[in-house]
């Protein structure tokens, strides 16, 4: 019989490797409030502990960008479709299949890859000067 990983056994590894506390936080399932607590103290005890009723991320990480907070830009691939910041497009960002080519690692490279279509855009317009936050 095998047992089943941890539904948190990413993050614990992770904590394990010495990522502070700090940089995760949980939200009870059962409430539906959003990530609003610190993975610390009780929370941190209750999703080990009733890892079904909480799920557990790390903490969004952000650059600046032209004095602009933006999401922080992978820095390795997640999965095989990723974004780009594209400021003569009409939508702000085009859309690549990581296929492991030149064209990839020059992205990765350039610190312009990203997980969403929305950080991709908020990356572009703060490189324009434009308030990520305006015109959403």
């Amino acid at each position: 019989m095998t047992m089943k990983e941890h539904p948190h056994a990413e993050v614990l590894r992770a904590i394990a490797d010495g990522v502070p506390l700090s940089e995760f936080e949980a939200k009870c399932i059962i409430e539906d409030e959003g990530f609003n607590r610190p993975l610390q103290g009780w929370n941190f005890d209750n999703a080990v502990r009733a890892p079904n009723e909480w799920q557990v991320r790390r903490k969004p990480q952000y650059i600046m960008v032209n004095s602009f907070k933006v999401p922080k830009p992978l820095d390795a691939f997640e999965s095989e479709e990723y974004f780009t910041p594209n400021c003569e497009e009409i939508d702000f960002y085009c859309c690549y299949r990581h296929r492991g080519d030149v064209e990839d690692g020059l992205w990765l490279a350039r610190g312009i890859v990203h997980a969403t279509k929305e950080a991709a855009i908020a990356h572009a317009k703060a490189m324009l000067g434009i308030d990520p936050e305006y015109f959403k």
